[in-house]
């Protein structure tokens, strides 16, 4: 006669006798008092699969190290040590794959004796529980405080708009400051709809009051300062301020295209010994204390005025190597010789230098966190040393800022405010739709976006090629972890 099927429980049965320190059955399911799991048993190979996995052989390593009372308190903290080892990965910028390593594992378990979880279990079980418990903390840090909200986009390196919301808390008090990234969203595009959109549904989520946000901050594209409009009729305490630093980036720009020659010769320089190492080798062994020429990046704030800093101390030095090479090498050599054959390039790099290169002291300054009042008066000085430059460049740089500062509302309103802690005379115009309470809390407001940018900078981190096969909505609860934690530390 044909052999009959083995019933379910005899299966069990028999695994369990045959490893009663490992298994346990109620009849139904296969369970490993080890893992503390139910194993599958249709096949005999999964149950040796199970028995030869990396999580049970290290859990039966320690359980035969421990008595069994260690293993039960070991199991209570492993919860919490996965957690933990999940959040210090993320925020030190490190792929949860590196956990597969096996010496790294090894490590780990030698010095923690806590089992390290395979990189899938932490990406699908403690990923999720990390973002809500830091999104119900930023609720808990902007409840009933008085918020600014900074918002900007970007392309990706996928070609994704992507837009972050930045919030911080206005205080009297300096110590009680705090800045969170509130969101980063994926744009269809990118207009003033888009960004009033994502500001509202950004607050709702957050259950922040309108009445507490009270200023808003922006770069000066014309659909940022459209959005900012429209929700004035929303917000309806909110003064919307565009970057100071931003506009003196846009005096610079001035400055840059009224003197040619000095751009010629700033961007030609800079790549004369660009991947050329027998230059620099010559530039380093004839002046070893003068550094190369910088290469500046014309849309970072202020660079362009630093190396016409480094030309004007650094001239004749430069002009002795730069007259020293063949012009048949590379046409950055011409073009550079050109540039300084000009006879009124010297002047006018001491005109920039002597006049304008300050404005970079400035823009470090503003990227600080200042006081209202200091922010306000490092602007009162470049308007003050900007005006007293005579000539007609001077008079068109003069114009440029003053257009700039007139468009800019937001910042008029804030320095209003500003009089108002010194007893100056002011405009009750600006001040009327505010409480005495609400103006106190802007005593340390910030006036720039730098927070916004900075954090563009974080999100670069996760732009490399070993990140590309994130989703969006992964790479946004990953990033928001790793860029409030980054926050987090600075502040303390």
């Amino acid at each position: 006669m044909p052999k009959g099927k083995t019933s379910v429980s005899a299966v069990l049965k028999k695994y369990v006798s045959d490893n009663p320190q490992i298994f346990t059955s109620d009849g139904k399911i296969l369970f490993c008092k080890i893992c503390s799991k139910g194993v599958s048993y249709d096949k005999k190979f999964q149950v040796d699969q199970h028995l030869k996995s990396m999580r049970h052989t290290e859990l039966s390593t320690l359980s035969n190290s421990t008595n069994s009372q260690q293993l039960l308190s070991f199991r209570t903290t492993q919860n919490n040590f996965n957690m933990d080892l999940c959040e210090a990965f993320v925020a030190a910028d490190i792929p949860l794959s590196k956990l597969n390593n096996p010496s790294l594992r090894k490590f780990l378990f030698e010095y923690t004796k806590e089992i390290v979880p395979d990189s899938s279990t932490l990406r699908k079980n403690y990923i999720n529980k990390m973002y809500i418990l830091l999104t119900d903390k930023i609720k808990s840090v902007l409840k009933d405080e008085y918020i600014w909200i900074s918002i900007d986009e970007t392309t990706d390196i996928q070609g994704r708009f992507v837009a972050n919301v930045v919030a911080g808390v206005l205080s009297q008090n300096e110590d009680l400051r705090k800045k969170v990234l509130l969101n980063v969203v994926e744009l269809e595009k990118t207009n003033h709809s888009t960004i009033a959109q994502i500001f509202d549904e950004t607050v709702n989520y957050f259950g922040i009051k309108k009445n507490k946000i009270l200023l808003f901050l922006t770069d000066a594209a014309p659909y940022m300062i459209k959005a900012a409009r429209g929700l004035k009729i929303l917000y309806p305490k909110l003064i919307h301020v565009t970057c100071l630093a931003h506009a003196l980036h846009r005096v610079a720009e001035q400055i840059r295209s009224n003197f040619k020659n000095v751009d010629l010769l700033i961007s030609s320089g800079k790549k004369i010994f660009l991947k050329a190492p027998s230059r620099v080798e010559n530039f380093k062994t004839r002046y070893p204390l003068t550094p190369l020429p910088p290469q500046p990046i014309v849309t970072r704030w202020g660079t362009w005025l630093e190396a016409v800093a480094y030309y004007a101390k650094n001239y004749k030095e430069f002009e002795d190597i730069v007259n020293g090479l063949d012009d048949s090498d590379a046409v950055a050599i011409k073009n550079t010789k050109e540039a300084l054959k000009k006879p009124s390039l010297k002047s006018e790099i001491i005109f920039i230098n002597s006049n304008y290169t300050f404005l970079c002291d400035v823009i470090i300054q503003l990227e600080g966190n200042n006081s209202l009042k200091k922010q306000v008066d490092l602007i009162e000085t470049v308007v003050s040393k900007i005006g007293a430059v005579e000539g007609s460049f001077g008079v068109a740089i003069k114009e440029k800022l003053d257009n700039v500062l007139k468009k800019n509302e937001g910042f008029l309103q804030m320095k209003n405010i500003c009089r108002a802690f010194s007893l100056s005379c002011v405009e009750e115009d600006y001040m009327e739709h505010l409480t005495p309470q609400e103006i106190c809390s802007l005593k340390n407001a910030p006036l720039t976006s730098v927070d916004v940018e900075r954090s563009f900078s974080m999100y670069k981190t996760f732009q490399r090629p070993n990140r590309q096969s994130f989703t969006f909505e992964n790479l946004r609860k990953n990033f928001m972890i790793y860029a409030n934690k980054a926050y987090e530390n600075c502040e303390n």
